[in-house]
């Protein structure tokens, strides 16, 4: 059995399938608790010469963190550190993240 991927190795495949799941994040800085969200779109795309894919994850309007690098947690994607932020979508029924991965295609 193998641990979690690097972070520079975390694919699309690695998040397709997954909407619906909880993914917990700890919120850069001293004193913040965990905050739970649901990932509920994965996209994809890519332009010139990047490759990209962007979670897109609900939370509750009670913990919302700004963009910075935070702690994402999965049971089985393990532990990463990541730059999200809250993004408008037009919605109301919570707050939203993105979280964008992008790279050269190779």
């Amino acid at each position: 059995m193998t641990g979690p991927r690097p972070t520079e190795e975390l694919a699309r495949s690695d998040f397709e399938g997954r909407t619906g799941e909880i993914f917990r994040v700890r919120p850069a800085g001293a004193g913040t608790r965990e905050v739970d969200l649901v990932l509920v779109e994965v996209h994809a795309g890519e332009q010139g010469p990047t490759e990209w894919f962007s979670l897109l994850f609900r939370g509750p309007f009670d913990r919302v963190f700004p963009h910075d690098t935070h702690t994402l947690t999965h049971p089985e994607l393990g532990s990463h550190a990541l730059f999200l932020g809250p993004v408008h979508t037009g919605k109301n029924d919570a707050v939203y993240y993105q979280l964008i991965f992008s790279r050269l295609k190779g």
